[in-house]
């Protein structure tokens, strides 16, 4: 008899199911009571995003990774940035309270999953268009500081993160071979701009800055990951969530995300981030040449926004998207 988790193996099933919170739950329950985190009566759904999320009584956060999306890779990298993070906490996040995995009799997949602190307030992209200007400029300044700690934390030697370079260049490599068809498939990117792609991409040593040492990076800084809320026009942090899709990377390959789909590619605040973050790498056209090319590489579509549509409708080349994008 097929176990009921065990119909999240196909994309159709979890796709269907891995937001139901009528089906999550018993299991829940389970791993909330297993650690002795009750009630655990109220539970809806959290941010919708690549893995089950649930919200235990306003109080917490559970969250399960599947065999589908490179769950196990995303649990070892969220539970060890957590635990990085706990040991230096540079910038804020949600506390890691508990870890383990579900072991469901019969199923096909033993169901990592985390527990974290919930923390309070709406995503940055839940109240975007009521942020002035000015306080745009003041969270990128904010986001370039925090990051530039983050890059710095030296990466233990072992454990979910590589300490040189050869795993994140092979994983570019691997990106660079299906980037056309990729895009072609998304379908964001205007057809005339994916035939360009294969010429367009720069060398993949050229994402590393001269002494830049292997570093952590979020991979995936949008606007649903930066929780907080808005007082009097006022944004005020309350942490950085989702680290699932963290490597070990370079700065050009934590931007595309954070400035495309966080902050809807405004150049102003490009600049005034990398001024925060104390960048001093290429500039003008061999830096947005690079920051192009990332963007073509990342592993998401980080061209699916309203802002980036419209952008995307007017331009004839990648290198005039650099420019509009890219151009500081």
């Amino acid at each position: 008899m097929t176990h009921p988790l065990d119909h999240l193996s196909t994309r159709e099933g979890y796709v269907r199911l891995f937001a139901d919170v009528a089906f999550w739950r018993p299991y829940v329950r389970e791993v909330c009571r297993r650690h002795r985190f009750t009630p655990c009566e109220v539970i809806r759904t959290g941010i919708v995003g690549t893995y089950p999320v649930f919200i235990v009584e306003e109080r917490w956060l559970v969250k399960f990774y599947g065999r589908l999306l490179d769950g196990e890779r995303g649990f070892m990298a969220e539970q060890a940035a957590a635990e990085l993070l706990r040991a230096r906490p540079v910038l804020p996040t949600p506390a890691l309270l508990a870890s383990g995995a579900l072991e469901p009799p019969g199923a096909d997949w033993h169901w990592p999953y985390l527990i974290f602190e919930l923390l309070p307030g709406v995503s940055l992209g839940e109240v975007w268009a009521a942020i002035s200007h000015a306080e745009r400029l003041s969270i990128a300044r904010q986001m370039g500081a925090w990051l530039r700690a983050l890059h710095s934390l030296p990466l233990p030697a072992e454990g979910a993160f590589e300490t040189d370079w050869g795993a994140y260049l092979h994983f570019l490599d691997g990106q660079r071979k299906g980037c056309a068809g990729r895009q072609r498939a998304w379908g964001t990117l205007p057809a005339s701009l994916c035939d360009e792609i294969e010429s367009f991409l720069c060398p993949t040593h050229h994402f590393l800055l001269p002494g830049e040492a292997p570093h952590l990076v979020h991979a995936d800084l949008t606007a649903d990951h930066l929780l907080g809320r808005l007082v009097d026009g006022h944004w005020e942090t309350a942490g950085i969530i989702d680290f699932g899709d963290a490597r070990t990377g370079s700065l050009f390959y934590e931007l595309p995300a954070l400035h495309l789909q966080g902050w809807g590619g405004e150049k102003p605040l490009l600049e005034a981030f990398l001024d925060a973050y104390g960048y001093c790498g290429p500039t003008g056209t061999a830096f947005a040449h690079r920051a192009m090319s990332a963007s073509l590489l990342h592993l998401f579509n980080v061209f699916d926004s309203p802002a980036c549509r419209a952008v995307l409708s007017r331009v004839k080349s990648l290198e005039e998207l650099a420019g509009v994008w890219w151009g500081v």
